[in-house]
């Protein structure tokens, strides 16, 4: 019984991609049918023959990571366990070291540790290789299963060994878990009488809200210039970055758009508003530790001509990626496209993807 209902799972899955998108290729597609029953006959004789005794449903999950961890390191299929993780991880409070994490050259890496945390205390800076975690390499993991290993309850230990490129020196450190609480605007205030200094550490959900806030608060004490760190923020939710953009912008103004291997996934985002602070020059810091969300944020101030960018090169992660809901809480992670800076540069270093 339950390998015929892990056949079903499997063939129900293979002719959704077989029937509701085609191959267009009349041999391409008789390619998948027979690769289907190939795959309904190794399932069958693993059930049938193998030494020991296996959960046919889980053979089929272990194939289907498999075949999404195939893609790319930010595409991943997520049993319910794990698309709960992953809800979690949008919060902005969970306990762990404190450290927004990626993929790099096959390793889980540090994009950038999170200020007052004890990823942040032990010294940890964007780049960092992340090699083992309690003992388990990390070569080939994926980010989803690497947070696993790193979360859990605050108080509890994790051993981490890390290679740090920069100087080639390989090191390992025991982190203490704590409850870590991202606080998107940790510090402002003014650096003399006419400059101003936001720190933005995410973009999370009510961002450009407070930037807003502290920005009105600023010009009342006689602020007329910005400088606007986002070093080691490791990005967050594309609204909030054109949303505090169309702060600074004329209404309409494009900032970001996207380009995937579908029409579907071409968008355009572009500033709403009024722009009250279009007329306040801007300074935007950046590194390495700066992705995503702040990627998008300083390639439009540097493309509009708006603003100066200081700082590193910056961590490269512009692939764009739509999560899928599935039957019994299960989800599908997939990148679907990558984001480009108004004047065409693709944000994303170039990997697999």
């Amino acid at each position: 019984m339950r390998l015929r209902k892990a056949l079903v799972l499997m063939t129900v899955v293979l002719l959704s991609i077989l029937l509701g998108y085609g191959i267009g290729v009349c041999k391409e597609r008789a390619s998948l049918r027979t690769m289907m029953q190939i795959y309904s006959n190794v399932l069958t004789y693993i059930q049938m023959f193998y030494v020991e005794e296996r959960n046919p449903s889980e053979l089929v999950e272990n194939s289907i990571k498999g075949m999404v961890g195939a893609l790319d390191p930010f595409s991943e299929f997520l049993n319910p366990e794990e698309s709960e993780e992953f809800s979690i991880a949008t919060t902005g409070k969970f306990g762990g070291i404190g450290a927004q994490i990626g993929i790099r050259d096959n390793w889980v890496t540090i994009i950038a540790p999170i200020e007052g945390t004890p990823a942040y205390r032990a010294g940890l800076i964007a780049g960092d290789r992340i090699v083992e975690i309690d003992g388990k390499s990390t070569e080939g993991m994926k980010v989803n299963d690497a947070v696993k290993l790193l979360r859990g309850e605050p108080g509890t230990v994790v051993r981490i060994k890390v290679y740090r490129p920069v100087s080639q020196k390989e090191f390992s450190i025991e982190l203490v878990r704590d409850t870590i609480f991202i606080d998107p605007i940790p510090y402002y205030g003014k650096l003399d009488e006419k400059t101003g200094y936001i720190r933005v550490s995410s973009f999370q959900n009510g961002l450009s809200k407070e930037f807003s806030a502290v920005l009105d608060t600023l010009r009342m004490r006689g602020v007329d210039r910005l400088i606007i760190d986002l070093r080691g923020n490791p990005g967050g939710l594309l609204n909030e970055a054109v949303n505090l953009l169309s702060l600074f912008f004329e209404p309409g103004t494009l900032v970001v758009f996207t380009k995937g291997r579908t029409p579907d996934n071409n968008f355009e985002y572009r500033t709403i508003g009024e722009g009250k602070y279009r007329e306040v020059p801007v300074v935007v810091l950046v590194d390495k530790g700066s992705a995503s969300a702040s990627e998008i944020v300083a390639g439009a101030f540097q493309d509009w001509d708006r603003g100066i960018i200081v700082g590193d090169t910056t961590f490269g992660k512009g692939s764009v990626q739509r999560v899928f809901k599935l039957q019994e809480g299960y989800e599908l992670k997939l990148t679907t496209a990558k984001y480009y800076t108004p004047s065409g540069r693709c944000i994303h270093k170039s990997e697999k993807v």
